[in-house]
């Protein structure tokens, strides 16, 4: 099966903030292909992917980018968007760019 054949057109996450305030983000479901909300998630699924094919370094940004993330919101949310991860920040700005 296709990766566009899945039909999911988004995905809503609802969680709490550091401060204890409740919000969502909606993820597009067309071009993300895997959700991670734990720095274990990513530290076990995401983070061999990227050092296999973008190297080391690459893979160690992305590792300080989500605690960063974790540090700064107490939680981490992170997309895979077909061949890219992003972080929380990013989607609630809107940001279609990739970390």
């Amino acid at each position: 099966m296709e990766y566009d054949e899945a039909g999911v057109i988004s995905v809503t996450v609802k969680f709490r903030t550091k401060e204890g305030k409740e919000s969502s983000v909606t993820i597009d479901g067309r071009s993300s292909d895997a959700l991670f909300w734990s720095l274990e998630a990513i530290d076990k699924f995401a983070l061999p992917f990227y050092h296999v094919t973008e190297g080391f370094e690459r893979a160690a940004d992305i590792r300080r980018e989500a605690e960063s993330q974790l540090a700064a919101t107490g939680m981490v949310i992170g997309p895979h968007k077909k061949y890219c991860l992003m972080l929380l920040p990013d989607i609630m700005r809107g940001d279609p760019s990739p970390i």
